[in-house]
């Protein structure tokens, strides 16, 4: 028995490797920038003000506004209250 589950084991061991042999050499994706934004939030839930850490254009702050409008959908919460908050976001700009 302890030699089927050490044969098993080898196995899946070797399975493994070959998976991540294989995914190493697929092509990767190609790299999008990072951009910090810091995102302030009131007790009701909407976004207050957004401040990306490099200057962007107006368009993309325009863009930027919108789509967190949309991912944040309420206030956070402390003791069961609504508080108002700040976080950092890490959004993709390609």
């Amino acid at each position: 028995m302890k030699y089927m589950s050490t044969l098993v084991l080898s196995g899946l061991m070797v399975l493994a490797a070959n998976a991540a042999a294989v995914a190493a050499d697929a092509p990767s994706q190609p790299a999008s920038r990072m951009l910090p934004v810091l995102v302030s939030v009131n007790t009701a839930g909407k976004v207050t003000d957004v401040s990306p850490s490099t200057d962007v254009s107006p368009a993309l702050q325009r863009l930027m506004r919108q789509n967190l409008d949309q991912m944040i959908v309420g206030p956070a919460m402390y003791h069961g209250r609504p508080v108002s908050s700040q976080l950092v976001v890490q959004l993709a700009v390609d």
